[in-house]
């Protein structure tokens, strides 16, 4: 979170006090969510034509001309294959954006034809944008997404409805995560006060800049929002007590974190001999596994799934009536959602990747079949919950990721990676890049933990030594990378293993991949945004 610039501070300082003046009730956001639904094909194609067609700066507009698609045949498709049925088949059409495309990191080529791009160029037109969120983009260079309060009002929407389904209309918020402006805002406008927010980490100067002026816009709006009370990562303890204290007092607590950190908040309550029962977490960034289900549950715990990114926040929640740990409802009124086979990397793997497209002209990204870099299974089922009931029934579950490695909350995409591990590293400490590897693999707790792997073969080497390179390089960067180094470096979420690098099935070495459980390898390539 960050003000970046005197126009959008002088509006957001204008506009806050009238958005949270008109609250959303939480009681009417399923009906809401239903009413999206119903008009989610027209939105569609009236985004594509607005901000696609009528720009030719977009990088869809070309891969549309390139593919022979003009407006009227998109709305051919549309209403003979249905929304999903045609964003299917311009994916065909060779309509998508990869992960690096879109990152910047790699000209976009279909065929004999070829162009670069910048992060910047998906952006919505400018507007009223209120405030940016930040995060790291290929390489460490920071991409800035700049928001607006109309979208926030949508986020709400979906945030509210999801609350609903799960019976915590009117629980404390609290937060244990850093800069949650997005989360702040959308409890705000559904009329709850958020209760607390913690932050795992020290500030940037930027982010205490914009917390302090929130808290000073609630005040004058008689409307309170927190500013950020520090609580590190390595002191769950001290939260777990609190969370305590309040549901003796008969309230109903429901805390946003990060998967580990909800892990460890558990664990440090089990060991305290503490319940969490009427203490619900939404659990977002990292897999939520079973093992990560069982610590919730020991205590008395139960875990909401959040499904997103920074440019597409909110998109899934869990469902009323799990078949999987970690099956949500895709919020199919804010978002298309399709797969694609494709290759990752030089691995001789593929995956079924999601390509993700905007529906709501007041996102901060124009996407069209974007590939965000997770993969899973999806499928339509009636479930019988109450987000089944509005009529979200496009489920995802088994949720990993094939473009990064995140460790508590904090992630580092692929051609960040790539480098350290194949150059700066052997020529540190001698080998060659094939001695070395990074795997995710969840330790018995449900802590998701990364692992350097380095050959025997390398020699005698100082662990601590190694793992103070790796971390210093990786905060080589942009002040978004120092302090995503300094989370893991806190949170001891990297450790050296000397193990050969594991293979895949093609025999390739492959500078990051995962195991599947715990110490069994696996090829399912898995990570998240």
């Amino acid at each position: 979170m960050a003000l970046s610039d005197l126009g959008m501070t002088t509006r957001l300082v204008r506009d806050l006090p009238d958005y949270r003046r008109r609250p959303i009730e939480p009681e009417q956001a399923p009906m809401l969510v239903a009413r999206r639904l119903e008009t989610r094909a027209e939105r569609f194609l009236t985004l594509v034509e607005r901000l696609i067609y009528r720009r030719p700066r977009s990088p869809f507009h070309r891969l549309l001309r390139m593919a022979g698609c003009e407006p009227g045949d998109l709305r051919v498709l549309v209403a003979e294959d249905g929304l999903e049925g045609t964003l299917a088949e311009l994916a065909r059409q060779g309509v998508y954006v990869s992960f690096d495309e879109f990152k910047g990191t790699c000209e976009i080529v279909r065929g004999s034809q070829r162009f670069a791009v910048q992060p910047t160029d998906f952006d919505a037109p400018a507007g009223r944008h209120h405030f940016r969120v930040r995060t790291g983009g290929s390489g460490g260079a920071p991409t800035d997404v700049y928001m607006q309060l109309a979208f926030a009002s949508e986020v709400a929407i979906t945030h509210a409805a999801a609350l609903q389904a799960h019976g915590l209309g009117q629980a404390n918020e609290i937060f244990w995560l850093t800069a949650p402006l997005m989360h702040l805002l959308r409890g705000a406008k559904i009329g709850h006060r958020p209760m607390t927010w913690f932050n795992p980490r020290p500030l940037p100067w930027d982010v205490r800049v914009a917390g302090q002026l929130l808290v000073a816009l609630g005040r004058l709006a008689s409307r309170p929002m927190p500013g950020p009370l520090s609580l590190d990562l390595d002191d769950p303890a001290r939260l777990a007590r609190w969370l305590a204290d309040g549901r003796d007092q008969g309230e109903l607590q429901c805390l946003s974190a990060f998967a580990n950190s909800v892990v460890r908040v558990a664990e440090a309550a089990r060991r305290q001999g503490l319940s969490m029962h009427d203490v619900a977490f939404i659990a977002l960034g990292e897999p939520f596994t079973a093992a990560k289900q069982a610590a919730l549950e020991a205590v008395g715990a139960r875990a909401i799934v959040l499904y997103g990114s920074m440019e597409t926040p909110a998109a899934a929640y869990s469902c009323g009536t799990p078949q999987a740990p970690d099956d949500c409802h895709v919020f199919t009124d804010v978002y298309g959602l399709i797969q694609r086979r494709q290759p990752v990397g030089e691995s001789g793997l593929s995956v079924d990747a999601f390509l993700i497209t905007t529906l709501l002209p007041s996102a901060p990204k124009v996407l069209l079949n974007l590939v965000i870099g997770d993969h899973g299974k999806l499928e339509q089922r009636d479930c019988g919950c109450p987000l089944g009931a509005v009529g979200l029934r496009t489920h995802i579950s088994d949720l990993r990721s094939h473009e990064k490695l995140t460790g508590d909350g904090m992630t580092f995409v692929r051609t960040k990676l790539i480098p350290l591990i194949e150059e700066v590293l052997p020529a540190r400490f001698g080998g060659c890049g094939t001695d070395y590897q990074v795997i995710e693999e969840e330790d018995r707790g449900g802590i998701l933990r990364l692992y350097l792997l380095v050959s025997p073969s390398v020699g005698s080497i100082d662990d601590a030594e190694v793992k103070g390179a790796f971390l210093a390089e990786l905060a080589d960067g942009s002040q978004l990378d120092r302090y995503m180094a300094g989370v893991w470096a806190r949170a001891d979420t990297v450790q050296i293993r000397r193990q050969a690098p594991i293979a895949t099935p093609a025999g390739k070495i492959q500078p990051f991949q995962t195991v599947d459980g715990v110490g069994q390898p696996g090829h399912r390539l898995a990570v998240r945004r």
